[in-house]
């Protein structure tokens, strides 16, 4: 239940920033999965959304959690329409550590109505795959 309170509150934020209201693995690049988490977000798709995300090994997220992520990530979802929808999400930058199992990826998302927000994802290697880093 801690972990999805930190997992929920992290993803507001990332909607806050990503939204300017101010992804298992997308391939084997953390540019990749990070892209595939944002539209994964961006579709509202908690289960999808989940997959990407680091636990610990055994870690798991409660029924009530998993409804609560799904009512912010439907709340961004909704940010998004009002700017015309989710138009692409471009990698500016990767930065992974020397030994390999952290990186940062920098990205822009660009939307129907062409405003622009950008976006840092601290991301970390687990069983060989990326995954977004939410603490």
């Amino acid at each position: 239940m801690k972990k999805l309170s930190l997992i929920a509150s992290t993803v507001l934020s990332v909607f806050v920033l990503f939204l300017a209201v101010s992804c298992g693995g997308g391939g084997n690049s953390p540019g990749k999965t990070a892209e595939k988490a944002m539209m994964t977000a961006a579709d509202a798709d908690a289960e999808g959304f989940v997959k990407l995300v680091y636990m610990e090994e055994g870690e798991e997220i409660s029924d009530e959690d998993m409804e609560q992520l799904q009512m912010m990530l439907d709340y961004g979802q909704k940010e998004i329409e009002k700017k015309e929808g989710l138009k692409k999400v471009e990698i500016i930058s990767e930065e992974v550590t020397e030994d390999g199992n952290e990186a940062e990826v920098k990205m822009k998302m660009v939307y129907g109505d062409e405003s622009e927000d950008e976006e840092t994802v601290k991301m970390i290697k687990q069983n060989g795959k990326w995954k977004v880093k939410m603490y």
